[in-house]
């Protein structure tokens, strides 16, 4: 046991990298000193693929390669503190990996999402095309369209993989921020992608943007986009994380769903829920918080709720400090309509929240509130909620968040 404990430990982190957590100005000031970049990881706690990335990806040999040609930035998405980053270099989704020039402040690479560590040793080494360089910049600067007119000129052309397939994902980003209609109708003649993490996004983000169509014409894309992933979850390739397989089989159970294909749908959750299991086996405590969120949705959906209450309480014991196991757990109690033991959980999530993602904890309380028929309570903790979002950075807080908010005192509204 004693050995096998040591080949845990060092095989937990062979890249040799250093990160500075959450202090720009001080990233900056250290490349400037050392003439070099900055490489940059913006992630969130509650965000799976940030975690797989940082629990099983950049940890390994081949980003030793790299590991002194940068300077190190870790960005938790949710601290206040990063707002001033955020507010220069805005972020559409996570995880989102760059290459900053600190003299100039300027994107020099940008990544969206997984991929494995020689392909991030190769992307944080400044491997990229001119060309993909500068359309990820207008990204980054939410000049969707230049992007678009940019990456389409150049996929006229004969790209060689794997560059043609991430100018396909830069893409469908851009096209996505355009008009997620205009995501689907054009992204779906550009799903012969390679099968890589980046390759096999391109499919899920189409069949996200897919669910704006109205049905007769969502369906023909949704059966496009289960023919490419159907053949992959079959027999996954190589490379990919079981994050990355995790979500295939997501996709692919949101679109049988979509189509009314219950069989396949049942299929695709429970080869799922095996992945996800046997992955948990055999990772340690901090890698196992990776799989939770897609865990919890798949016991939820199959009504297995003990094995979902189970699963969380053991993460909390293991993070005490992480307000999504506990979160998630009031989602589960929930479910169960067990509110006294739902309204202890979202309050010890609560007590270690922080940033705009809180205010989804409070919408998850509020809703607790209203199972109880606590309406008084409610509106007290409504309030609370809208003076933090006062207290919050504008880029800090989402659309949705603040729709999550109105929806409650909706209902709070009702019931008084």
């Amino acid at each position: 046991m004693f050995a096998a404990l040591l080949l845990t430990l060092a095989a937990s982190d062979t890249s040799g990298i250093t990160w500075i957590s959450d202090d720009w100005e001080r990233a900056k000031k250290e490349a400037l000193q050392k003439k070099k970049l900055v490489a940059v990881d913006v992630w969130a706690t509650w965000c799976h693929t940030c975690l797989s990335m940082k629990n099983f990806v950049l940890t390994e040999a081949p980003m030793a390669r790299v590991k002194d040609s940068r300077v190190w930035l870790a960005l938790d998405a949710d601290q206040e503190a990063n707002a001033a980053f955020f507010a220069k270099f805005p972020i559409n989704a996570f995880p989102t990996f760059m290459v900053i020039d600190p003299a100039t402040e300027t994107i020099v690479g940008r990544w969206l999402g997984s991929g494995t560590a020689a392909e991030m040793a190769s992307f944080f080494g400044g491997d990229d095309q001119r060309f993909l360089a500068d359309a990820q910049r207008m990204i980054a600067a939410q000049n969707y369209a230049g992007a678009r007119q940019m990456l389409q000129q150049q996929l006229a052309g004969k790209l060689a993989e794997p560059l043609r397939t991430r100018a396909v994902a830069a893409l469908i980003e851009a096209l996505w921020k355009l008009d997620p209609k205009l995501c689907a109708q054009e992204g779906v003649k550009l799903l012969q992608t390679e099968n890589t993490a980046p390759g096999l996004d391109v499919a899920s983000m189409v069949a996200y943007c897919a669910t704006e169509l109205d049905p007769a014409l969502r369906k023909p894309i949704m059966e496009q986009v289960a023919a490419r992933l159907a053949p992959v979850a079959a027999q996954f390739p190589a490379g990919l994380t079981t994050d990355d397989r995790s979500n295939v089989l997501g996709t692919l159970i949101d679109v049988y769903d979509d189509l009314g294909q219950t069989s396949l749908a049942q299929a695709a959750l429970d080869q799922r829920v095996k992945l996800l299991e046997a992955a948990a086996q055999t990772a340690t405590a901090e890698q196992r918080a990776t799989f939770d969120y897609h865990r919890m949705d798949a016991y939820l959906r199959l009504g297995r709720l003990p094995e979902a209450e189970a699963m969380l309480k053991a993460s909390e014991t293991a993070q005490p400090q992480d307000f999504n196991h506990p979160w998630r757990l009031a989602q589960v109690y929930l479910k169960q309509g067990r509110g006294a033991e739902a309204l202890a959980a979202i309050d010890r999530a609560l007590k270690n929240g922080y940033g705009g993602r809180k205010l989804r904890l409070y919408s998850t309380k509020l809703d607790v509130l209203l199972l109880l028929k606590r309406s008084e309570d409610a509106k007290k903790v409504l309030a609370e909620a809208r003076a933090l979002q006062k207290r919050l950075h504008p880029n800090r807080v989402r659309q949705g968040w603040i729709d999550e908010l109105n929806l409650r005192a909706t209902k709070i509204e009702a019931k008084s």
